[in-house]
Parts: C-alpha cells; sequence; structure tokens
C-alpha cells in the first residue's frame, strides 16, 4: 500500500501523512484480520466502526472481509443499523441484497426511522426509492410526509430541489380532510412545489367529498399484491 500505486504511496513520496478515514478500532479490526486474527463484527464497540470496518474491506480489496462482514450484517440487521448501513453500501453492487435488506427494514419500521438523526443521512435516490414502496408500513400517511419534510428540512438550501419528487409518492387521499386544508394553505408558500402540490392535495379533498356524497368511507384502490394477501397492511 506505502510502495505501489495507491494514494497512500503518493502521500509518502510527498512526505505527507498517511490519513485512513476510519476510526481506531475499525483500523485495528482491519490489521487483525491481514494478520490473520478472527475479526467479526461483534468485536467493534459501535456500529460506526462496523460499517467503517466494512468500508476499509470494500476500499483495500478484501473481498472475502467484505463477504463476512455483509453476511453477519444481515443475520443481526434492524432498523436502525439499517439507516446508518444503507448510504455507505449504495453504490457497491457487491453489497445489493444487503442494501435491500436494509430497504425492507426501513419500510417495516418506517415511523421509527422518521424519528432517527440518521434518517437525514438518506440520500434524495434512497429516500424515494423507499417512499416508492408499497409496502411501506405506515399506519398514517401523515408520518411519510412528515418524514419528507423533516428530511428536506435538514437541509433547505440542497434538498428543497426535491420536495416537488417526493411529494408525488404521498398519498394524500389517505390523510384526514383538516391535514387536507392546511397543506392546501401550505402550497401556496412553497414555491416550485407548490402547484403540483396545491393539485395533489384538491384532488385529494375532491375524493373525500366525492365518498361522503357517497356515503363511503372505502380508502381509494392502491393495491398489490402483497397487500392483497396481508389485508389491513397497507399504505
Amino acid at each position: 500500500m506505502l510502495c505501489g500505486d495507491f494514494h497512500e504511496s503518493q502521500m509518502v513520496q510527498t512526505g505527507g501523512a498517511v490519513n485512513i478515514d476510519a476510526s481506531g478500532g475499525a483500523v485495528a479490526a482491519f490489521l487483525d484480520y491481514i494478520y490473520g486474527k478472527e475479526t467479526c463484527i461483534e468485536t467493534l464497540e459501535t456500529t460506526d466502526d462496523q460499517v467503517e470496518l466494512l468500508k476499509l474491506a470494500s476500499s483495500y480489496g478484501l473481498p472475502n472481509l467484505a463477504a463476512r462482514l455483509a453476511s453477519e450484517w444481515q443475520a443481526s440487521l434492524d432498523s436502525a443499523s439499517a439507516l446508518k448501513l444503507l448510504p455507505h453500501i449504495w453504490t457497491h453492487s457487491e453489497f445489493s441484497d444487503l442494501a435491500d435488506s436494509c430497504e425492507q427494514q426501513i419500510l417495516d419500521d418506517f415511523a421509527l426511522c422518521v424519528e432517527s438523526a440518521d434518517f437525514l443521512n438518506l440520500t434524495a435516490g434512497q429516500l424515494g426509492r423507499i417512499l416508492q414502496r408499497n409496502e411501506l408500513h405506515v399506519a398514517r400517511e401523515e408520518t411519510v410526509l412528515q418524514g419528507v419534510f423533516k428530511w428536506v428540512g435538514a437541509s433547505k438550501a440542497e434538498r428543497t430541489c426535491h420536495l416537488e419528487l417526493l411529494l408525488q409518492n404521498i398519498d394524500f387521499p389517505s390523510m384526514s380532510v383538516a391535514n387536507l386544508k392546511h397543506l392546501s394553505r401550505f402550497a401556496q408558500s412553497a414555491g416550485a412545489a407548490g402547484p403540483g402540490l396545491s393539485m395533489d392535495v384538491n384532488g385529494a379533498l375532491r375524493l373525500h367529498r366525492k365518498r361522503q356524497a357517497d356515503g363511503s368511507s372505502e380508502k381509494p384502490a392502491k393495491k398489490t399484491l402483497f397487500e392483497a394477501l396481508v389485508p389491513g397492511f397497507r399504505r
């Protein structure tokens, strides 16, 4: 690493320090593995260390270590670790199965995930993919909208441009009339996302009025095979 074509070799040749972007715990476990010691994610103290060790294994061409760590993650994955892990493995095709498992964990515990600080580290693409999935499990669609606004609000300057597209994944007719009226007022000051939001909200309000006139409280059909097999498990 210090003598070949790696970036670290270039640092040595120019007299600079060799920096490895990882914690001491992750680097120690990485070196232990190289020198023959058994390494697994349970030996690391924090989830951050575990994620960093996985990144080191991928960056420095140790596929066996990366595969072992990914397998261990699969066996112990929960929504908290899924939120931490997904942004780091998103661009690595060898972790596509693990990324899919992370998405599924977030889908199953979306309301809990929205309250986590790590939810804000998702990219627009990652959040959009999750919102598009019909098996997203929430008791109220308002929770999904809360997640979108919270994510955008964490960095308005960079993320407001994504708001219009993310809002297209909201099932507005599932929301209460009172909240739709609040959204109708908000749309007037929502910038570029306002016109589309206003149209969606007004359409949902019209559907509410129609259902009330028809004496029906049924939600609009947005069913998948999964939802049909599991009654009540719907967005």
